[in-house]
């Protein structure tokens, strides 16, 4: 038995024989299919739900977001839980997911375009969040997720410069987007590898299997 050490790129933790890649690559978009059905409704709430602090905090401004919230982000949503129920095999799963967390870290950037400088300060906390669920709560598996994380910080960053914000909102809030992004890039690469180790484990278990059969 090769060493698990050895049967993967360390880098994106893909395995180097390609038909065990494309076995645990069906393995677990067949197993994140119910958790995208639960996570996903879980997600639509909590983004939907803010709307009454955009009321409270931003009243002149609101409305706008709430549009952004409820007719762009929660649709995209619904549309990757109805596709769990179509595409059953979950071919596409990884890359809905993906683009969802992409849509829902764009309707926070924006609000933040909309609102200005002055909502910089307390709703860039809403990328941290987004963070949270791209490395944790979805399932992503590690390469999908960390693209997804850089694009939306480096997204963040672009859109800060631009509106030319204060050193102090702008360091205090990339400290803490970047420290979220590389601890939820980190707990994702672990999270995958015991996955794929679990995977393997069960695979020498099945070859055992046959060779008795």
């Amino acid at each position: 038995v090769r060493p698990f050490l050895s049967l993967y790129n360390p880098i994106n933790l893909a395995y180097r024989d390609k038909m065990l890649e494309q076995d645990y690559i069906s393995y677990h978009q067949q197993n994140s299919i119910k958790h995208i059905r639960i996570a996903m409704p879980i997600a639509i709430i909590l983004y939907t739900a803010f709307a009454w602090l955009d009321y409270i905090l931003f009243p002149e401004i609101a409305v706008s977001f709430i549009k952004i919230r409820l007719f762009i982000v929660a649709p995209f949503l619904i549309l990757v839980i109805i596709n769990t129920f179509i595409d059953t095999k979950g071919k596409y799963l990884q890359l809905l997911t993906s683009l969802s967390v992409l849509v829902g870290g764009f309707g926070v950037l924006g609000m933040l375009y909309i609102g200005g400088e002055k909502i910089f300060g307390l709703y860039y906390v809403g990328i941290a969040l987004i963070f949270f669920f791209n490395y944790d709560f979805l399932k992503l598996r590690f390469l999908p997720a960390t693209i997804v994380g850089f694009i939306l910080l480096l997204s963040y960053l672009l859109l800060a410069l631009v509106y030319d914000v204060s050193n102090e909102v702008l360091v205090s809030s990339l400290f803490f987007l970047v420290s979220t992004n590389i601890m939820g890039s980190i707990s994702c690469y672990l999270f995958d590898y015991a996955s794929r180790k679990y995977f393997y484990s069960n695979h020498l278990l099945i070859m055992e299997s046959r060779k008795t059969e």
